[in-house]
């Protein structure tokens, strides 16, 4: 049904399942809900169960020492996330047009001027996203969140870091272009003093 693909990153394990023509047979929520528990498997071992706090927050069960968990999808894939010891949230996205019509909604007035191009206001939207996962506040706006640009990595051109706030938390962001049309962002709230 997915054809799985993982990718370590700085402090973090990406687990991607691409969408294969048959998971297309049935529903979304039962394609996502039967890609995500394959990539829990997958990362965590067959004893790994995702649960959801009252808040909505991902967390695994069934084992011991278990990771910091986030889950994303889009129309063609699923993504989980997981990290050791820094909160984290994984948002993977297609380019679509509704993102730029709704960019005031997300982009502050500062950021519109940075995020221009519908590349970048995807790049934005994933690092929200993300952010707004890791970050685990209730009532945290999208504008509450303050984006850096991203500097793309001179080992893999597919790859860019950047940094976010929020409420006063730091966050290490890593932007992933997939495909042309697909980015993924990790964000990571910086290590306690």
């Amino acid at each position: 049904m997915i054809r799985v693909q993982h990718i370590d990153m700085p402090e973090a394990h990406l687990t991607i399942g691409w969408y294969q023509p048959e998971a297309y047979a049935i529903g979304k929520n039962e394609r996502e809900r039967r890609s995500v528990a394959q990539l829990v498997s997958d990362t965590c071992g067959p004893a790994a169960a995702l649960e959801h706090r009252d808040t909505g927050a991902p967390y695994i069960s069934g084992i011991e020492h278990p990771p910091l968990i986030s889950v994303s999808h889009c129309a063609e894939a699923a993504v989980v996330a997981v990290s050791a010891g820094r909160q984290i949230g994984v948002d993977i996205e297609q380019l679509r047009p509704q993102l730029q019509r709704v960019r005031h909604k997300y982009l502050s007035d500062s950021e519109l001027e940075l995020f221009s191009t519908p590349d970048l206001m995807l790049l934005a939207w994933t690092a929200k996203e993300a952010v707004y996962k890791a970050a685990l506040t209730p009532g945290l706006a999208l504008h509450d969140i303050s984006l850096t640009l991203p500097e793309p990595s001179v080992a893999d051109p597919t790859l860019m870091r950047s940094q976010a706030t929020a409420r006063g938390t730091h966050y290490d962001l890593w932007h992933l272009t997939l495909r042309p049309d697909i980015i993924l962002t990790v964000a990571l709230n910086y290590p306690p003093k």
